[in-house]
């Protein structure tokens, strides 16, 4: 999502709860741990085909996995209910974003370069090429059981959709309910709808998606 209320752009996530509305299904003392995977070529492959025979070398990795935490606020929930929204903001810290562009965050003292920003696509080319996935990890206790609860899940590139945000998934029972309830309708869970003030990116063809509901 770019969010033209932040200095630089976020992306957010969302977790539902399965049982949202169900009664005590609620998890507590909760915890996002989100995590970046990168491949990287081995620093010491020139040496190592230099030394290595090539008979020897079959089955040695060239190419290594590496990995770093992204920060995401709020990581944690002390009574996730039914939704929780997380974001991770894409500025000087963020692990997602090339060298280059992590520099001239930081010289515009947190502000996202101008010409960085004037398409989604611009936006995408300043993420680093070299990434794998993005794990986001929940760990909670039940409210029900006292049972830990554990839930992972794996995006890659093309599962983020720039300029572009979560639809509503929580509605009012009815006008008539007097108890004012909110339910959660688990079938929205993977729809999105353009963000506030256009510049979606188009969506074309691309994988990853469910349904999008405009």
């Amino acid at each position: 999502k770019i969010d033209g209320l932040s200095e630089c752009p976020v992306l957010e996530f969302r977790i539902l709860n399965d049982n949202a509305n169900g009664i005590g299904r609620e998890f507590l003392q909760c915890q996002i741990e989100a995590v970046v995977s990168f491949s990287e070529t081995r620093r010491d492959l020139p040496e190592l085909l230099r030394k290595m025979p090539k008979h020897e070398m079959r089955g040695e990795p060239l190419v290594r996995s590496r990995f770093r935490r992204i920060l995401v606020e709020p990581e944690s929930h002390p009574y996730f209910q039914k939704v929780w929204y997380f974001r991770h903001t894409l500025d000087q810290s963020s692990p997602l974003l090339q060298r280059s562009v992590r520099r001239e965050v930081a010289q515009l003292d947190g502000k996202w370069p101008t010409h960085r920003c004037s398409s989604p696509e611009d936006i995408r080319l300043a993420f680093r090429e070299n990434i794998l996935a993005i794990n986001i990890t929940f760990t909670g206790v039940s409210n029900l059981t006292a049972d830990s609860a554990f839930a992972t899940k794996k995006y890659k590139m093309q599962d983020i959709f720039f300029g572009w945000q979560f639809a509503p998934v929580a509605f009012y029972k009815s006008d008539e309910d007097e108890s004012r309830a909110v339910s959660v309708d688990h079938s929205l869970v993977h729809d999105i709808r353009p963000q506030f003030g256009g510049g979606e990116e188009p969506l074309g063809i691309r994988a990853g998606l469910n349904s999008v509901h405009e």
